[in-house]
C-alpha cells in the first residue's frame, strides 16, 4: 500500500547456493530453511606418546571446531611408553645389560646383549647359557643326556639315561663333569657307550665325573679308551661282563 494504492511486489528468491549445506559458515546454502546441516563431520587426533587423543571437526555457530584434546604429560617410568609425551620412550631413565635367551630356560647368551631399563621380552639379566640353542642344557642342568638316531634326552642320573637308552640302537649317555651319588643297577641286554667328563655344554671332556655310591667311588680318569670289561663296574653296577663299553673318558676306579 503506497499512497493509499496497493501495489503488487513481486518477491524473486535467490540463486542456490550449494546442492546440499555442506559447508560450515554459518549460512542457509541451499535455502531449505536450515543452516549447514549436511556439514560432515571428521575424525581428528592429536597429541604423541600417552597424551595421545582422538576428537571430531564439528560445526559451530558456522566455524569448524576440533574437539580433540592431548593429554597431560607424566614423568618418564621404565615401561616402554612415552609418559612425558615428548616423542621418546623411557628417555632419561638408568638402563641394564640384558642377555638373549632363545631357548627360554632362564640363562642368557653373554655374546648377544641389549640395554634396556627392563628385561624385553627374551632376553634376561643372566649371561651363563652353556648352549643358547636348547633348553636343557644350562648351569646347574641334568647331567646325563642320552644321545640316540632318533633323538636327544636329558636325565637326571646315570640310572635314569640307562633306562631311557633304547634297546634296539647303541645309544651314547654322557655325563657332565659333576659328582653322582647312586648305585645304578646297569643289568639290561643293551649294548651302549657311556661317556663322562663333559663340560657344561656338552661339548667337550674337560672334568671328571665322580659316581659315588654306597659300595665304593668311581672317578673319570680322564682316559679316552673303547673298550673296557664289567670290572670297572663290577662293585657298582653289578653287571654282566661287557654289557656297559666305555670311551670317551671312561669312569675307572678311583
Amino acid at each position: 500500500c503506497r499512497n493509499g494504492t496497493l501495489e503488487e511486489i513481486t518477491c524473486t528468491p535467490g540463486p542456490q547456493n550449494e546442492p546440499s549445506d555442506i559447508t560450515c559458515d554459518g549460512l542457509d546454502g541451499d535455502c531449505d530453511g536450515e543452516v549447514d546441516e549436511d556439514y560432515v563431520i571428521t575424525s581428528t587426533s592429536c597429541g604423541i606418546g600417552e597424551c595421545a587423543s582422538t576428537g571430531q571437526n564439528i560445526c559451530q555457530g558456522g566455524e569448524i571446531v576440533d574437539s580433540c584434546s592431548p593429554g597431560t604429560p607424566q614423568p618418564e617410568i621404565c615401561d616402554g611408553l612415552d609418559n612425558n609425551c615428548d616423542g621418546q620412550v623411557d628417555n632419561g631413565i638408568p638402563t641394564n645389560t640384558y642377555y638373549r635367551d632363545v631357548d627360554g630356560d632362564g640363562y642368557g647368551n653373554l655374546a648377544d646383549t641389549t640395554q634396556n631399563c627392563s628385561p624385553p621380552s627374551g632376553y634376561v639379566a643372566d649371561n651363563t647359557d652353556c648352549d643358547d640353542t636348547e633348553a636343557e642344557i644350562y648351569p646347574g642342568g641334568p647331567p646325563v643326556r642320552v644321545i640316540s638316531t632318533a633323538s636327544t634326552t636329558y636325565h637326571a642320573g646315570l640310572q635314569a639315561g640307562y633306562n631311557a637308552a633304547s634297546d634296539a640302537n647303541t645309544d651314547t649317555i654322557q655325563i657332565k663333569a659333576e659328582t653322582l651319588t647312586e648305585t645304578p643297577d646297569l643289568n639290561r641286554n643293551i649294548d651302549v657307550s657311556i661317556q663322562a667328563g663333559y663340560d657344561c655344554s656338552y661339548s667337550n671332556i674337560s672334568g671328571v665325573t665322580t659316581i659315588i655310591s654306597d659300595i665304593a667311588t668311581y672317578v673319570n680318569g680322564g682316559n679316552k679308551s673303547n673298550s673296557f670289561g664289567a670290572w670297572v663296574f663290577q662293585a657298582l653296577c653289578q653287571m654282566v661282563r661287557d654289557r656297559v663299553s666305555l670311551s670317551e673318558g671312561q669312569i675307572n676306579r678311583k
